[in-house]
């Protein structure tokens, strides 16, 4: 007998290029084609990742924002998003979710977790949560209030957190029932990594020591308190390059702090690179000078590849590098962070230790094991109908 394939709806607020966006195409893109059709729902339609997600899914959306000119889109979508707060949960499902599904997923906080949360339909529903919602609180500002947002957990079959640290901080926050939160760790594409470093000849090690970080440039990220300690080991006299991979709002203030400081011998900003993971593979270190994540792609691929990690002690972090076993976590302060750093660069022996660990730790994101998870996630769901 042919097994029917299940229908999966993956629901996002957009596919603009974050962490989330770029797991669930990842996610999409593995999934096994012959037991799923997968959907994905984008709330707003824009986004880098919108023609790809289109190879391997079936793409919908709500509201067409890339129809506006440029200048009036953050206007128009603070007041979209407006609308979906005040909004009936079940008007806002109705109104904009076509067809009917095996599983309904809400892969964001905030306003697509209220969508789905109005579906009158008996299928199973999971919610994702990608952030330490204790430092990253934004979600809650799409609800009316908190109880509001509790009322739309509640109704999920399963609520799914990217780390042990972000399942804390959402117990801490919403009093729902226990058994219905569970740590699933994020699928790594990890195919596509390695296709993409087929060209890398062996890590040799570099005098001096190269160092990379990758990110958006944002608050969040702590590069301000990265490019400070800088400053502070250059005055200890220790040499060392570093390369910041990634774009963002804080691009001129950092490259004005560089160039004040007289940090361009030993500093980059490179800006965005589509395949980062030649240099990363090559870097001598991996640097992570976070405020808050939720669990960090770009750390667990550092460690996939290979590439010792130093980073401030986050959410998912102990998930990824147990304690401080497979990389250094350190204080999540500008001295833990220079402290961590002036140990690595002055002591070698404890560099190539953090990388032979590395290797050790890399079959941990091995892609299929993620994807036997997910089955598991899906058959299991069977048990709420």
């Amino acid at each position: 007998r042919l097994l029917m394939k299940k229908k999966i709806l993956f629901s996002i607020t957009n596919l603009i290029g974050g962490g989330a966006e770029k797991i669930l195409l990842d996610t999409v893109k593995a999934m096994d084609k012959t037991k799923y059709d997968v959907y994905v729902f984008s709330l707003l339609n824009e986004g880098i990742y919108i023609e790809e997600i289109k190879k391997y899914a079936t793409y919908f959306f709500a509201f067409d924002l890339e129809a506006y000119p440029e200048r009036l889109r953050n206007y128009i979508r603070f007041l979209f998003l407006r609308y979906i707060k005040f909004s009936k949960k079940e008007k806002l499902y109705k109104k904009y979710v076509q067809g009917e599904y095996d599983y309904e997923i809400a892969f964001l906080e905030g306003p697509v977790t209220k969508i789905i949360a109005g579906s009158k339909s008996r299928t199973p529903k999971y919610a994702w949560v990608h952030v330490d919602l204790i430092n990253l609180p934004d979600s809650n500002k799409y609800y009316r209030s908190k109880e509001e947002a509790k009322e739309c957990y509640n109704f999920y079959n399963k609520i799914l957190c990217v780390s042990s640290d972000v399942k804390t901080s959402f117990l801490k926050i919403y009093d729902v029932d226990e058994e219905k939160v569970q740590v699933q760790l994020n699928v790594l594409d990890t195919n596509k990594i390695l296709n993409s470093i087929k060209n890398v000849t062996e890590y040799k090690r570099q005098n001096p020591l190269n160092l990379i970080t990758v990110g958006r440039l944002s608050p969040q990220k702590g590069y301000d308190r990265l490019l400070k300690c800088c400053v502070r080991l250059k005055e200890d006299k220790l040499t060392f390059k570093l390369k910041i991979v990634g774009t963002g709002l804080l691009k001129d203030t950092y490259q004005k702090f560089i160039d004040d400081n007289k940090l361009n011998d030993c500093v980059e900003l490179t800006g965005f690179i589509d395949n980062p993971y030649p240099l990363l593979k090559k870097a001598d270190l991996f640097v992570c000078s976070s405020l808050t994540e939720g669990f960090s792609t770009v750390v667990s691929e550092a460690i996939f590849l290979g590439t010792p990690v130093l980073t401030t002690d986050c959410a998912g972090m102990k998930d990824i590098l147990g304690d401080s076993e497979f990389g250094l976590i350190v204080e999540n302060n500008e001295n833990g962070l220079y402290e961590g750093l002036k140990q690595l660069l002055m002591d070698k022996d404890k560099l190539n230790e953090l990388r032979e660990k590395a290797v050790e730790r890399s079959p941990f994101f091995d892609l299929q094991a993620r994807l036997y998870e997910f089955d598991c996630l899906f058959e299991k769901g069977n048990e709420y109908e």
